[in-house]
């Protein structure tokens, strides 16, 4: 070539032949051809864009964003580049910079759908969900066949428990493509979450026809759990199916991999954990279907994640986007357990660990404990999820020695972080919740790993080594039921805050409830109503002809609606005297709490530190007949602690003469609601329980554990 035009000309050449490349997906050769075409004519904003685009395919996202930068100052109106800019900054986890260039994107193009889909995308990712849900909604409205969009819209619903609207969404997905087995798998959670298990069977089984090899979701299938059991018979016919499933995998002698734990599927049912049962046998057979996860590789992330975008060809267009399915990043896993070394600093860390969803409960139950534990002996930080974990928990607890490491989604990657934190001790508040409360334990990333009672049972998991209860909430044969070694703590082990009794408090009246009614408030999960529980409802309300039992509904109707249906069926006497009240706020909630007569604790597995803590509070009595384990317990050591056992029997026919009887007399209602009130503030803020447990978390480090108990 020569003339005045020949630069010119052998840079757009090379830049076609890069284009070339890229549509053959071989995104080095692209790379350097877009190079050489820069190197001849930098000036071009297309050039350095496309170049921008073949390195963050590549993975080198740096080089991408100086490139997009670049392309973005040579030409501020070209959306590819800032589309392509966030996109790399997305990938690299500068969610808030690529949100603020996804943006700018729309204000150059307002018809990117790309942009809303991936801008989308981010907001999910940080937990932003009614953003989200907006972001797809408006892509859908540019490009009604996109089944990703749909897709995700359904992920962001249900994370709203906008359920009705989640399955919506996903069967659209899969309605504009039969094949898309993430959406089914989405959509058969979405109905189990509804209570739907004969739905959210038959999805899941076609997920599975399209995706046949994943065996922990083909478990997850197998071992769907009854969300309101009809019958003792349906549960017992259950423990019967999950122990031949448990059989027939452990009998094919393959550990699960870590590689098949895409979608974090393969957690034990947590709602067996309302059955009564023993679960030690159960939870150790499952764990070890996963041993030595560990030390593997790791797998992608669960959603498509880019929006592959339209090739647009020819001297100063872009060839932007990328392939659905995953952003480059580091990979590898967090390898074998974790050295007994210390970090430099000589204060042993401490990591808590809280994962996504859990925010609000592990607050109102261990926010006490971050705001008081000694950070000059402690190096205190929460482990959290980066889907606004530190924006919910950051501004509640005002402790200033207490830091915050963002997770990954994603399992390796957030073991990893993990093991980079070099914790010595890593307090897990709930185990077997969630795919990545369950799994990050099996990779041993501290000395120490604990469980504790935010889940009551135990974990299985054999590199857990403890798990910290209280002597009150445990029996003699208790050990028995752990896999962990069990600390019994001489104090309750929570510093919780008291709820403050709205004043002025509401009438009955004004709540909706009946004067001169008898209410027995059950202020419980409707999950743990079990079928046992049944006949103390319909002895209580048999022998009180103005007794009223009152529940408070579940966020999802369907689940209300099997447990009236089943109050119908089982006690049809009764059952138009059980009312459900509609959910309310906190402060509602605890003037319900404050005028009923009595409440209820469920059997098995009945109110933990929240409820009990409420009720007694507001000096309501609690009727409860204390269980065999740990779940069934709370409500009885609180009313120990205090003093107070009015509400504690030992048989069911006790308990429904005992709820008669507190319900019944004015006078001894009076009375135990007086020494509850005054006995009560013991509860609240104990000072003690946070020295106990920083004294055990500095033994357990120095291998002295039995010092405090155990």
């Amino acid at each position: 070539m020569s003339g005045p035009n020949a630069p010119g000309r052998r840079a757009a050449a090379r830049h076609q032949a890069g284009l070339d490349h890229g549509r053959r997906g071989d995104y080095a050769a692209a790379a350097r051809c877009f190079e050489q075409a820069v190197a001849i004519d930098g000036r071009n904003a297309a050039y350095v864009a496309n170049l921008g685009e073949a390195y963050r395919r590549l993975g080198h996202l740096e080089r991408a964003v100086d490139a997009f930068a670049r392309a973005a100052a040579l030409g501020p109106d070209l959306a590819a580049a800032r589309f392509g800019l966030a996109n790399a900054l997305k990938a690299l986890g500068r969610h808030d910079e690529a949100i603020g260039h996804f943006k700018a994107t729309l204000r150059i193009d307002p018809g990117h759908a790309g942009a809303f889909y991936n801008l989308g995308n981010a907001f999910l990712e940080l937990g932003q969900f009614r953003s989200a849900r907006m972001c797809y909604e408006a892509a859908i409205a540019l490009t009604p066949d996109h089944p990703e969009a749909h897709n995700n819209l359904g992920v962001a619903c249900k994370e709203l428990d906008r359920i009705d609207d989640a399955i919506a969404a996903f069967r659209e997905a899969v309605a504009r493509r039969p094949a898309f087995a993430e959406a089914w798998r989405n959509l058969g959670q979405a109905f189990e979450k509804q209570g739907d298990l004969e739905a959210a069977r038959q999805t899941g089984l076609r997920a599975l026809e399209l995706q046949p090899d994943d065996a922990a979701f083909r478990l997850a299938v197998e071992t769907l759990c009854p969300t309101i059991p009809a019958s003792q018979a349906e549960i017992d016919g259950y423990w019967d199916a999950l122990d031949a499933a448990l059989t027939r995998r452990l009998g094919q002698g393959r550990p699960l991999a870590v590689a098949q734990l895409r979608h974090l599927d393969g957690v034990p049912p947590s709602l067996t954990a309302y059955h009564g049962r023993d679960e030690r046998g159960y939870k150790a057979r499952w764990a070890a279907l996963f041993a030595g996860i560990g030390g593997a590789g790791g797998p992608a992330g669960p959603r498509a994640d880019v929006d592959p975008g339209p090739d647009v060809r020819g001297a100063g267009d872009v060839d932007a986007g990328a392939a659905a399915g995953g952003t480059a990043g580091a990979g590898g896993g967090a390898g074998a357990r974790a050295p007994n070394a210390r970090s430099p600093d000589a204060r042993p860390h401490i990591g808590f660990v809280v994962t996504h969803g859990h925010e609000g409960v592990f607050l109102k139950c261990m926010r006490g404990i971050l705001n008081h534990l000694p950070g000059d002996r402690l190096r205190l930080t929460v482990v959290c999820s980066r889907q606004a974990g530190p924006e919910i928990l950051a501004p509640a607890i005002a402790n200033g020695a207490v830091g915050y490491l963002p997770l990954a989604s994603d399992l390796p990657h957030a073991a990893a972080q993990v093991r980079a934190a070099r914790f010595d001790v890593l307090h897990y508040w709930e185990v077997g919740t969630d795919g990545m409360n369950y799994f990050l334990p099996f990779f041993g990333l501290a000395p120490v790993q604990c469980a504790t009672w935010g889940w009551p049972v135990t974990s299985g998991i054999p590199e857990i080594g403890y798990y910290l209860s209280c002597e009150l909430l445990e029996t003699a044969e208790s050990d028995a039921f752990y896999t962990e070694r069990l600390v019994r703590l001489r104090h309750l082990p929570t510093y919780y805050y008291r709820p403050a009794v709205p004043s002025p408090s509401k009438s009955r009246a004004e709540l909706g409830l009946g004067e001169h009614d008898r209410l027995y408030l059950c202020a419980q999960n409707l999950r743990k109503v079990q079928p046992d529980f049944d006949a103390l409802v319909a002895g209580i309300l048999r022998g009180d002809p103005r007794g009223q039992v009152l529940f408070i509904q579940d966020a999802q109707p369907g689940v209300t609606e099997r447990l009236r249906q089943r109050f119908g069926r089982a006690i049809p006497d009764v059952a138009g005297r059980i009312r459900f009240l509609a959910r309310m706020p906190e402060a509602d909630y605890l003037n319900v709490l404050a005028v009923a007569d009595v409440a209820l604790d469920t059997l098995h597995y009945g109110g933990g530190a929240n409820t009990t803590y409420d009720a007694l509070a507001v000096g309501t009595p609690i009727v409860t007949l204390p269980g065999r384990f740990h779940r069934g317990r709370w409500a009885y050591a609180a009313c120990r602690r205090i003093g107070v056992m009015d509400g504690v029997v030992d048989s069911p026919e006790a308990y429904v003469a005992t709820a008669l009887r507190l319900a019944g007399d004015a006078d001894v209602r009076r009375d135990v609601r007086g020494r509850i009130l005054a006995a009560c503030p013991v509860l609240f803020e104990d000072g003690e329980a946070v020295a106990e447990l920083a004294a055990f978390f500095e033994a357990a480090v120095g291998g002295g554990w039995s010092m405090v108990g155990g």
